[in-house]
């Protein structure tokens, strides 16, 4: 008897207000479950932290993720520098 598949856009979708994975009827981002994953944290102790978060879409958005790692850390990166970046430079402007 073959496994069920899953799908996983029934889990994850983009969101519409700015291009990030998350998990679908969240605003929860993919990048930030996979970043308390790296800290340490385990799928189930993830789902558990977020109401209504299941662990198929902790596991979902952790495969996601290891899937596109090296883009997704270079659009975080990149996010960061933007908003780190701007804000140094209008505080800088203000004097």
């Amino acid at each position: 008897m073959a496994s069920p598949v899953i799908d996983i856009d029934k889990l994850l979708e983009i969101d519409p207000s700015n291009g990030k994975p998350v998990v679908r009827g969240t605003r929860l981002r993919v990048i930030t479950l996979a970043a308390r994953h790296m800290e340490g944290r385990s799928p189930k102790e993830l789902a558990e932290s977020f109401p209504g978060l299941t662990i198929p879409a902790v596991y979902a958005a952790l495969a996601y993720f290891y899937e596109h790692e090296e883009q997704m850390l270079e659009d975080e990166a990149a996010e960061e520098e933007a908003f780190f970046g701007a804000k140094t430079t209008s505080r800088s402007e203000n004097r």
